[in-house]
């Protein structure tokens, strides 16, 4: 019986059901925020807005963006310094900088990530896409 209402729903109800649904999720994480943070002075309130709103830390966010560009001597200046920023994922697309790499056709950066760390190469994007 679930099954047959489910087929009568057209792609526009659906899409005003997800819309009702993700906006109802927005009020009761705002709901939960002030509620949680009663006893949370000010500044630990900003800081956990932050924190919700910017999941990446600043060399997180240089390393993002400098993959982005293409700049492939920075990008080996910040491996020497930690190697682990190799696996940062962009929160919002899910790229790596090998992604980054792969979608400029730079076969150097390619060399310098993969020699990093090998797999790197078999990572998702949020879409499902591999380098």
């Amino acid at each position: 019986m679930l099954v047959e209402n489910e087929q009568k729903i057209s792609v526009k109800e659906r899409k005003q059901m997800f819309n009702r649904m993700a906006s109802e999720s927005d009020v009761l994480k705002s709901h939960k925020l002030s509620f949680n943070s009663s006893s949370v002075d000010e500044e630990d309130r900003a800081s956990l807005e932050h924190k919700e709103n910017d999941p990446l830390d600043p060399k997180q966010k240089q390393w993002i963006l400098c993959a982005a560009r293409g700049e492939y001597h920075t990008l080996a200046k910040m491996c020497k310094e930690n190697a682990k920023l190799v696996r940062t994922k962009d929160p919002f697309t899910g790229y790596t900088a090998m992604h980054w790499a792969c979608k400029r056709g730079d076969e150097n950066l390619v060399k310098l990530l993969a020699g990093i760390h090998r797999h790197i190469v078999n990572e998702r994007s949020n879409g499902g896409y591999t380098p």
